[in-house]
């Protein structure tokens, strides 16, 4: 009885031309053609309607038409083109729909067309993919999956790799060396859209990542990034990468970048960066830091600054140009080529 109710609201709001409202005096569809008399209709709904050939009994338990039965929520079924379309069994618990070719056991089994589940113990797919608790096959973007519990698994094709948790994990692109080959070129005739990664993982701490991507950020460049990442997670990770640019007009190379660095828990007491660009002048970039940055040290193609927590500051250029300071002016002396020497204690200027 809750079912049939609940089937009742739902067509209500649904609109009057469903197929549940067509035994109602509200129906809108166009698609009934009333045989009998209008005189000779039934109208008391929802106790009783009839009006040839659809008619319905304390609707929605009792319902019939030219192409539907139903006894709700026992049973109900509707044709199309003079067929069954679809069968109701304890409705929405079972159904078998003809021209879906969909059914359903809930919860237990669902079919449609060229796949069945058995919920949720068993999946299958006539593209070859079998899941189940203990044992599973499938195939997605070229790469076979197939694990023995969801603790080891192995994968094959586009990539290779395995897994045992939670010992280790690898996994390899088959494409990884050829994409690499872009680091070494001097021209490149792109685009390039694309993402390779070569990764490894042992007892959920250590983990090394290699990756190159490329992608087209605008008309005019191609860009090619390289990445690698060693990260023993509790205590730091250290990582290093390569950065190049192609001109998409002459398709000649306009940027070329390297770094590297440390970082990871551990940067809370000490982090290094460094960075070196082969182009525009060579540009050379290192970084020390300690403590988050009490002391911070930083090197720009010769050029030295140097920051101590609290106040402390000193920078030395390759001009010849020095200046150190404490608490601004508090004391600070500054060389400049060309300049003099400037001298201030307490604030106030000793030497000029």
């Amino acid at each position: 009885m809750k079912k049939a109710m609940m089937v009742s609201a739902l067509a209500l709001l649904a609109g009057c031309a469903t197929k549940e409202m067509k035994s109602t005096p509200f129906y809108e569809g166009g698609d009934v053609t009333y045989t009998g008399r209008q005189e000779d209709r039934v109208n008391a709904w929802p106790i009783v309607y009839w009006r040839e050939p659809v008619g319905s009994v304390l609707w929605p338990l009792i319902s019939f038409s030219d192409d539907h039965f139903a006894l709700r929520p026992l049973y109900s079924q509707y044709e199309a083109d003079g067929r069954i379309a679809e069968m109701n069994f304890l409705y929405p618990l079972i159904q078998i729909d003809f021209t879906n070719r969909s059914s359903r056991i809930c919860p237990v089994y669902s079919w449609c067309r060229n796949r069945s589940l058995l919920t949720p113990l068993f999946y299958w797919n006539s593209d070859g993919t079998l899941l189940t608790p203990l044992y599973g096959e499938f195939t997605r973007n070229g790469t076979t999956n197939l694990y023995v519990t969801p603790l080891y698994g192995e994968m094959s094709g586009r990539k290779n790799g395995n897994w045992l948790f939670p010992l280790w994990s690898r996994c390899e692109s088959d494409k990884f060396d050829e994409k690499k080959e872009l680091l070494g070129k001097e021209t490149f005739d792109g685009p390039v859209r694309f993402e390779e990664r070569n990764s490894h993982d042992w007892l959920v701490v250590f983990s090394h990542e290699d990756t190159i991507r490329g992608y087209a950020p605008n008309a005019g460049t191609n860009e090619v990034v390289h990445n690698v990442v060693f990260a023993p997670w509790i205590f730091a990770s250290a990582y290093s990468g390569r950065h190049i640019e192609f001109d998409a007009a002459t398709q000649e190379k306009i940027l070329d970048r390297e770094w590297q660095g440390f970082s990871g828990l551990l940067f809370l007491i000490y982090q290094y960066s460094h960075s070196h660009y082969n182009f525009a002048g060579n540009e050379t970039r290192t970084r020390h830091q300690v403590l988050l940055g009490i002391w911070d040290w930083e090197e720009e193609n010769g050029d030295v600054s140097l920051d101590v927590f609290p106040g402390f500051t000193y920078d030395s250029k390759t001009n010849g140009y020095t200046k150190t300071s404490l608490l601004w002016r508090l004391f600070r002396y500054e060389s400049a080529p060309g300049k003099g020497t400037a001298v201030d204690l307490l604030f106030i200027p000793i030497w000029r």
